[in-house]
């Protein structure tokens, strides 16, 4: 394997062979996932498809747990291992140096870093109404609707235990596999192929925005994606687009968690709705931090 695999495999470190190497390990990582999903679902006598499809806030704590766990097991081989397999096989012992998780990030940045990405949710919402008035087809407003009610099951959270257990699965582990796989991995290879890093971030950012195949919140999502895709660029460290990527999600599962007990429905309907004019004062928030963050990182290699 040592001889397959040298120490610097140099000839597995160029974008081509690179994303060559990514995919075989995706599809790896998806294959396993299957199967243990599939054991899964025979262990505790459940079809995966049935489950999925009817989960809702109404489900049963059991149900919950059950798509919890699934999107454990389904994010960590899909996002994480593939990024880190993919990183180490082209890089072997620089794989932590490749990914630009070596050194410490500064303070300044985490914190102007997860400032940005709070200032940004305002403008997000308001892109979000704007996505909503694009009309679907048939087939991907079913998707959508399925996909929203797994995410208003998962975001029943009963119990301290429960809310642990969500922010885990909808802002940890996010944070931590779609870093590494979108900015570590295919936007870094992105800009060493392309040699623009401002075009590899807005290539990045609409990918990850289609993977998760979600239609309506498209353009919310791709903005994430650059304005994480952009934290990594100007730092050159991984760290902080995973910082900010945890406080984004977090803040939407906390928010849920304390409000969901003390709002009706139409009242947490209202809240979400964002005047035109609120999202335009995020945006200039945001390009104003997003200039400063810029000015006070010289870009590395």
């Amino acid at each position: 394997m040592d001889n397959l695999l040298p120490n610097n495999p140099s000839n597995l470190q160029s974008p081509p062979a690179s994303f060559i190497v990514l995919l075989m390990c995706l599809l790896t990582g998806y294959l396993i996932s299957g199967l243990l999903i599939i054991g899964l679902g025979q262990a505790f006598g459940f079809e995966l498809n049935k489950l999925l499809l009817s989960l809702n806030e109404n489900s049963p704590l059991q149900d919950r747990n059950l798509v919890r766990i699934i999107n454990l097991i389904s994010h960590t081989l899909t996002f994480t291992f593939p990024a880190l397999l993919c990183t180490y096989l082209t890089h072997r012992s620089q794989w932590l140096n490749a990914l630009r998780l070596t050194q410490k990030p500064k303070g300044s940045n985490i914190g102007l870093g997860v400032l940005l990405i709070l200032i940004s949710f305002p403008f997000a919402m308001y892109t979000y109404q704007i996505n909503q008035q694009i009309p679907l087809p048939e087939w991907a407003t079913i998707i959508e609707n399925n996909a929203e009610d797994m995410i208003a099951g998962l975001m029943v959270m009963e119990s301290p235990f429960e809310f642990l257990f969500s922010l885990i699965i909808m802002a940890v582990m996010p944070a931590i596999g779609e870093e590494l796989l979108f900015r570590g991995v295919i936007q870094d290879n992105l800009e060493k192929w392309m040699g623009k890093g401002e075009l590899a971030v807005w290539v990045t950012a609409i990918l990850f925005s289609l993977f998760h195949f979600q239609f309506e919140g498209f353009l919310p999502r791709m903005l994430l994606g650059a304005l994480l895709g952009y934290l990594f660029f100007w730092t050159r460290n991984l760290w902080i687009p995973i910082i900010a990527h945890f406080f984004f999600n977090g803040m939407q599962v906390v928010g849920q968690y304390l409000a969901k007990s003390q709002m009706t429905e139409s009242e947490m309907e209202q809240v979400q709705e964002v005047p035109w004019g609120i999202g335009m004062v995020s945006l200039f928030l945001i390009l104003g931090i997003a200039y400063f963050i810029k000015k006070s990182n010289p870009q590395t290699s």
